[in-house]
């Protein structure tokens, strides 16, 4: 075991008690054999990636990007890694602007936000590392989405974490996002990086220092809150919010970084569920927020009923459990998958912690759900007599899936949420 995950065991004991330590231990060395190897693109990519570029550029496709990296006294040989992987960049339709001011993280990056003359402006902190086609990744998802007539404000990318020893770079602890999630952003900052956001709308919002060490995260809300202006379905607004489902930011782990451990920034942790809080005040959403057991992971209370408080949402659901405490079902994907299958009463899903978080579901299941009542009358006739009832009424697992998949169809096709709630727990069966 390393040193921080003993400082996590031991931060993560003190306020949850031995047992629920145990366990988050546990699961921690569980996830970790599985094996991650961080493939980086052949050389023959990178030339069909800077073919591409150039098509682009001469078709005035290719958005010009701003990286912006905020930079207060870095070991030389870490803004040497960052500055070099900038350069080694497939994609050249990019300017590098190092801000070095001082006031602090949010006061530094709008330093630099404010000096940035691209379309877009992506994120990259003094001490990490970029993949060698990431502008170029993001860069195709832009031009992808206004193909189909969708003007992105936000595209984030998957990451994982780097640490250097015996003189070789280790990838390890992969981050595979979901899609764009609003519920799970407010469960946590699960976006993260690499992050890139309209540079009109950025140079608007930009950071605020009252929420340092979680400036990124309060930046995230804030622009889910301009989306909702502007798109009057939430699931337009989602639209806008773009995920590229590759590894394109290596976020480096050493003792004085959140990547080593969040322990190491607990104001950090407070700021993240301010923001949150301020998130929803603005949106006149009556709550509270309080921190879940696992560090910088939240729960959102909502005081009123819930559809009342959040007209976005079309149902509420949660999840199914076997004798034995495992989860058996709940949360579905769109074909059928059930996420989170067989795991363990305790565990949280590894380490994003997601199943311990409340979320947006493409479906949920139909013997522990609840749906918003003027919505009833959407659900097909043939239908409607399978809603709360029981999992031995069904004639097997995926039968009950495929018509809870039905009737949440019909719910979002209406242009409405769906939201998992993790704590709402009935008994199943395999």
């Amino acid at each position: 075991m390393q040193s921080a995950d003993i400082k996590k065991t031991i931060d993560y004991a003190r306020r949850n008690g031995l047992a629920a330590a145990y366990a988050a231990a546990r699961e921690r060395l569980e996830d970790r054999r599985s094996p991650y190897v961080y493939e980086v693109p052949s050389e023959a990519e990178l030339e069909e990636q800077r073919e591409q570029t150039a098509v682009w550029t001469r078709a005035g496709q290719a958005p010009f990007i701003s990286v912006v990296v905020p930079a207060w006294e870095t070991p030389q040989g870490y803004y040497d890694a960052m500055a070099a992987s900038v350069r080694a960049q497939s994609y050249d339709r990019y300017e590098l602007i190092v801000s070095r001011e001082p006031g602090g993280i949010s006061a530094n990056t709008n330093a630099g936000i404010g000096r940035a003359a691209g379309e877009y402006i992506a994120l990259l902190d003094h001490d990490d590392v970029l993949a060698p086609d990431a502008l170029f990744r993001m860069a195709e998802a832009v031009i992808r989405a206004r193909e189909n007539g969708i003007r992105p404000l936000l595209v984030y990318s998957d990451e994982d974490k780097l640490r250097e020893e015996d003189g070789r770079t280790l990838y390890f602890a992969p981050n595979r996002k979901p899609d764009f999630n609003y519920d799970h952003l407010l469960s946590n900052n699960y976006i993260c990086h690499l992050t890139m956001i309209e540079a009109g709308l950025m140079k608007r919002l930009q950071m605020r220092s009252a929420y340092d060490g979680a400036q990124d995260h309060d930046l995230f809300l804030r622009v889910c809150g301009e989306a909702m202006r502007e798109e009057e379905d939430p699931l337009r607004a989602d639209a806008r919010f773009l995920h590229v489902p590759r590894v394109l930011y290596h976020w480096r782990s050493h003792e004085a970084s959140t990547a080593e451990s969040g322990a190491n920034k607990a104001y950090a942790h407070d700021a993240g569920k301010r923001a949150v809080e301020a998130h929803l005040r603005e949106r006149g959403i009556p709550c509270a927020v309080e921190e879940l057991a696992h560090r910088g992971f939240l729960r959102v209370h909502y005081f009123e009923d819930i559809f009342a408080s959040r007209p976005d949402l079309g149902a509420i659901g949660g999840k199914l459990v076997d004798r034995r405490g495992r989860m058996v079902g709940g949360l579905y994907t769109a074909a059928g998958e059930i996420l989170f299958d067989g795991l363990k009463r305790g565990w949280s899903g590894g380490y994003t912690h997601r199943a311990a978080c409340q979320q947006d579901a493409e479906a949920v299941d139909l013997t522990n759900i609840r749906i918003r009542p003027e919505l009833l009358s959407e659900i097909p006739a043939e239908l409607k007599p399978w809603i709360h009832a029981r999992a031995e009424d069904f004639s097997d697992r995926v039968n009950r899936v495929e018509k809870s998949i039905a009737v949440c169809n019909a719910i979002r096709a209406q242009g409405y949420r769906i939201l998992w709630d993790p704590l709402l727990e009935e008994k199943g069966r395999r």
